[in-house]
């Protein structure tokens, strides 16, 4: 690039070297060899007045004597003069010149002939006289001896290299026009680029979506070089123009007959309509084309932007049709201003061969009357030309002025919008990388919009401490604690949240460092200077929770007077751009925050948080308990006095918030009702709980709890919508709705809320940053809602019965969940129905009534306890004097599987084959009578088939022919759960044993038909383990089969 500039400066000054040669050769030509007039004559110089006075004796006279003198042009007028003498001496006249004539004429006859010449020749003086001038001259010089020829050639040579000169002078004009013209319109599109981007980056979102990113794009690009390029013709041109049409317009005035000027103006009436029309028809095509350019640079973007999801969705189509709508229209109209553009040359061009061509008719009948010379009429022609040449210039210029004026209209209203937020002279910087963190708090710290509200009051409660502890030390500052208070105030209209307090304000150095500076708390500084005081609740730890208000604003003001100082200031900012600090006016001490609302758009609706009932459920759901009441102006509605259906709007200022929080309270001075109240309000019950336990705990980490153990079972509680865990607030903020961590799942069905002042929070408040202070509050928390429900068991059994029916499912899937990891925290919490006391009783009260050498805890399972009590192996039990625990809900024999034993007595089914309720005599009789049936048995199970292992005679059953009893650790009952579970593919199946009472008369009668029907024994077989199937509460696969084989042996 620098080679390349190099050598054309080198040909440029090549060039204007040979251009200086070429003039010296000509000077010295004309100077060294041309002839030397200099000291002939001289020039006598006259003013212009003298000139004429002279010209008006002497030019008349002058050219008669030219023409009398000039034998051609005398001899028609001798012959004239000869014609008006008498015939008799015309003859004596013919050899005499027309002077001698004259002079011989009597003096009257001459006086009138002279006369009447001088009124032919009067009209003709002005174009001859100086020809007269030039012909005396030229007589002269040729005369005394001089060769006028040369002198003209020389004259020609002098004339042409000062054309030459004056032509490089042009030359050189027009390329420094050019060269400046270029770089002031290249310096122009710079400062407006520059003014366009300084000006975007001040933009707010409003006017953001004012001006679409395509149009701001489009007006920085395309409507600038518009301007730029104007510029540079405009320099080249308009000013060039105007001194070219004015010079020729003085020197037709000066120079030229003034007879023919009417033609100039009509040809500049002509142009001027021209372009006007043409301005007319195409400035708003111009101001459509750029909007169009706007269009499709917007239609672009969001293409290539959206290029992804538009293939993903097979979009292509679509969007290509809408790119062809867009590229059409803008065509159409580029189109049709081409074409209306391309009329104006060749209509100038008409204009100025019709004007050539009337000059021409014009002066040719001045010519001809001989008012006017040809070299006069060629003279005008030219410097009409140049007149009409520069007007067409200008209009040239016209064709680029609509569309470059429409690109300065559109910069300017770009430049002229005043953002909604505007920056101050001392606009500043955010430290902590400021942008970077910003946007992270506000795009990714926060996950609730709702929040800003909950930061916003913390920080004015916190302002109130710090003066309501300072009042106590420091003397000078008389505070009426009484009057202490955060207001707040709607204002819809204007789109904004006022939220104000009277606490101890900030200086201007203070706004520096607590806002000006991310991550600055100065409430934590506060803190840790009288960490040792006492009585010192202050919530704000990370000096971020005051940006969280640009989730929902797009300008935040903080005005603040401080009590350290009597002058207050305005913080402002708009976000990550930065802010200002001004001094302003303020009577109290104290903050006010101005949020400005953000506009709504499609994926937010804003002006929810204009609404009044809105803010009021976030004070009480998140602000309730700030010690400081929190004032509102709200609306009510009034019946007017003295009507029945119309109403009147009064508006109230009332205090929204609770401020002392219930569980803050010593128990003491809280009754039951206000406990009940509270529960119902705060967790949308309907009905009292059960059973409140508010504890109080203080030392290694000090925290509140009000818990509630419900009356009934939640609607949702066995579904995923419902969702566990206890309040979390931390010194009377609410931080967590549902903090799940501080409950076990077993009790899961616990409400209520935790309030610590010790929680480490991370940087948004929204949940917990260590694990193991969350750990110990919660272990402590267990630990108390158990001693309370054992507590419960004891002293009132009637009420924990209740609960136990209630959530007695929850505490029997705590217990097998995680593989029985809790089952020694909750079974002596666990309660089965007893066969013997007719109700729910614990394992501990079952083993403290157990036979003496009883072994085993037995229990039976089943749908109800009427089938459990019906089953034929309870009987035989029960006979026996044995206590039997009735298991009716499905996860019942899992816990008992899960459990194993209690205080080291094993769990039995009395439904399995492993209760050992037999003396050995008795086991040693059965195994004989069994070992003596074998055959019979395997033809039995041959009969069943697959769906039973073994089929015997037991002594378990009492008058009971027949029953199911499982080997191993699935039970029949547990079969039938297991196989009745959702998504359960794979079945299993419980390792079942036909049990046949050998006291019963059945099994004489298939010890007959063993011996003489065997085919009967089958059909026998298959009805008695249909029956007990029936008994276990087990489907039968064939029913129509076992209904035949019954008629048939009934038949029989």
């Amino acid at each position: 690039m620098k080679k390349q500039k190099k050598k054309v400066k080198k040909g440029f000054i090549k060039f204007c070297v040979i251009i200086l040669i070429l003039f010296g050769i000509g000077n010295l030509v004309y100077y060294g060899f041309g002839p030397n007039i200099k000291n002939i004559y001289v020039l006598n110089k006259i003013s212009k007045e003298d000139r004429e006075k002279l010209e008006g004796i002497m030019a008349k006279p002058l050219v008669m004597m030219y023409v009398i003198q000039d034998s051609e042009k005398a001899e028609p007028m001798k012959q004239y003069v000869i014609a008006s003498l008498p015939a008799e001496v015309q003859s004596a006249f013919q050899d005499m010149s027309l002077i001698d004539i004259i002079k011989a004429m009597p003096e009257e006859q001459s006086k009138q002939m002279i006369e009447n010449f001088g009124k032919q020749i009067e009209d003709k003086v002005g174009g001859m006289i100086d020809q007269s001038a030039i012909t005396a001259v030229k007589a002269e010089y040729t005369a005394i001896g001089m060769d006028t020829d040369k002198i003209q050639t020389s004259y020609i040579w002098k004339s042409g290299f000062k054309m030459l000169g004056v032509a490089f002078l042009i030359m050189l004009a027009g390329v420094t026009v050019m060269f400046f013209s270029s770089g002031m319109a290249c310096k122009l599109g710079k400062y407006l680029r520059d003014e366009v981007f300084e000006k975007v980056l001040k933009y707010s979102t409003k006017e953001f979506r004012e001006f679409s990113t395509a149009s701001l794009i489009t007006r920085s690009t395309n409507d600038i070089q518009q301007i730029q390029g104007m510029i540079q013709m405009l320099f080249r041109t308009v000013v060039y123009a105007p001194i070219m049409g004015i010079g020729g317009l003085i020197r037709v005035i000066t120079k030229s007959s003034t007879s023919m000027v009417w033609i100039i103006g009509f040809a500049i009436l002509c142009i001027l309509t021209i372009v006007i029309v043409l301005f007319i028809v195409a400035m708003p095509k111009f101001k459509k084309l750029q909007i169009l350019i706007d269009k499709i640079n917007l239609v672009v973007r969001e293409i290539l932007t959206g290029l992804p999801v538009i293939r993903a969705f097979h979009k292509e189509e679509a969007e290509e049709k809408r790119f062809d709508m867009a590229n059409l229209d803008l065509i159409k109209v580029n189109i049709f201003v081409n074409r209306v553009m391309s009329f104006m040359m060749p209509l100038l061009m008409f204009i100025m061969n019709g004007i050539t061509v009337l000059i021409i008719w014009a002066g040719g009948h001045g010519v001809e009357e001989g008012a006017i010379q040809v070299g006069d009429m060629m003279a005008f022609i030219q410097y009409t030309m140049q007149i009409v040449m520069a007007f067409l210039m200008i209009s040239m210029v016209s064709i680029m002025l609509p569309r470059a004026s429409v690109s300065a209209e559109r910069i300017n209203e770009v430049l002229e919008t005043e953002p909604k937020i505007k920056d101050k002279e001392e606009t500043k910087q955010f430290k902590a990388e400021s942008k970077r963190l910003l946007d992270l708090m506000i795009n990714s710290i926060y996950t609730n919009k709702e929040i800003f509200l909950r930061e916003l009051i913390s920080n004015a409660s916190d302002a109130i401490d710090k003066l309501a502890y300072r009042s106590l030390t420091d003397k000078k500052l008389n505070v009426d604690t009484s009057k202490l208070e955060i207001k707040i105030k709607i204002d819809k209209e204007n789109r904004q949240i006022i939220i104000k307090d009277n606490g101890c304000g900030m200086t201007e150095q203070e706004l520096e460092n607590n806002l000006g500076t991310i991550a600055q708390s100065g409430s934590l500084a506060f803190k840790e200077a009288n960490e040792k005081k006492e009585d010192i609740d202050i919530i704000g730890q990370f000096g971020v929770g005051f940006y969280s208000a640009f989730m929902v604003s797009d300008r935040v003001t903080v005005e603040s007077k401080s009590v350290d100082e009597a002058q207050a200031h305005k913080w402002e900012s708009a976000g990550a751009e930065g802010y200002t600090i001004e001094p302003c006016e303020k009577e109290d001490i104290g903050t006010t925050i101005t949020l400005h609302i953000k506009e709504d758009n499609e994926d937010e609706k804003y002006s929810e948080f204009l609404d009044q009932y809105k803010i009021q459920g976030l004070i009480k759901r998140y602000s309730d308990y700030i010690r400081y009441p929190i004032k509102m102006d709200i609306e009510h509605q009034h019946k007017k006095e003295g009507t029945e259906n119309e109403y009147e709007t009064e508006i109230e200022t009332e205090t929204i918030n609770s401020m002392i929080p219930i569980w803050k309270k010593e128990k003491s001075k809280v009754t039951k009702e206000e406990y009940n109240s509270f529960y119902t309000e705060k967790f949308n019950d309907f009905m009292p709980p059960l059973k409140v336990i508010h504890s109080s705990v203080e030392g290694q980490f000090t925290y509140n709890a009000l818990l509630y153990i419900p009356s009934h079972l939640p609607y949702d509680y066995y579904s995923q919508e419902y969702e566990k865990g206890l309040q979390l607030y931390s010194n009377g903020v609410l931080i967590m709705d549902r903090c799940s961590e501080l409950l076990p799942d077993y009790f899961g069905f616990v409400k209520g809320l935790v309030d610590s002042p010790d929680l480490s929070l991370n940087i948004s408040r929204e949940m917990l940053q260590h694990d193991r202070q969350l750990r110990i509050i919660a272990k402590n928390l267990e630990n108390k809602i158990k001693s309370e429900l054992q507590n419960m068991l004891k002293t009132e059994r009637e009420e924990y019965e209740k609960f136990f029916n209630t959530f007695g499912m929850q505490l029997k899937y705590g217990t097998y969940d995680n593989y029985g990891m809790n089952k020694d925290k909750l079974k002596d919490l666990l309660m089965f129905y007893s066969s013997s006391e007719k109700k729910l009783v614990t394992l501990d009260e079952y083993v403290s009534r157990m036979k003496e050498g009883q072994a085993t805890i037995y229990y039976a399972s089943g749908e109800s306890i009427d089938k459990i009590d019906m089953l034929p192996q309870v009987e035989g039990v029960k006979d026996k004097g044995y206590e039997i625990l009735y298991l009716t809900e499905n996860v019942d024999e899992f816990v008992i599987q899960v459990l194993q034993e209690y205080k080291e007595k094993k769990f039995a089914n009395v439904c399995a084959d492993d209760i050992d309720l037999e003396t050995k005599e008795e086991k040693e009789e059965l195994q004989k009578v069994n070992d003596e049936n074998k055959d019979m048995f395997e033809l039995m199970k041959e009969a069943v088939g697959e769906e039973v292992d073994k089929v015997r005679y037991t002594h378990k059953l009492k008058n009971h022919p027949v029953c199911l009893t499982s080997e191993g650790a699935i039970s029949v009952k547990m079969e039938k759960v297991i196989n009745s579970m959702p998504n359960n593919e794979e079945k299993i199946k419980a390792q079942t044993i036909l049990e046949i009472n050998e006291n019963h008369p059945i099994a004489q009668k298939i010890k007959d038909l063993y011996e003489n029907n065997k085919d009967e024994l089958k059909e026998y077989t298959k009805v008695l383990y249909a029956q007990a199937r029936l008994i276990e509460g087990l489907p039968i696969e064939n029913p129509t089969e076992i209904s035949n084989l019954v008629c048939n042996l009934i038949s029989k």
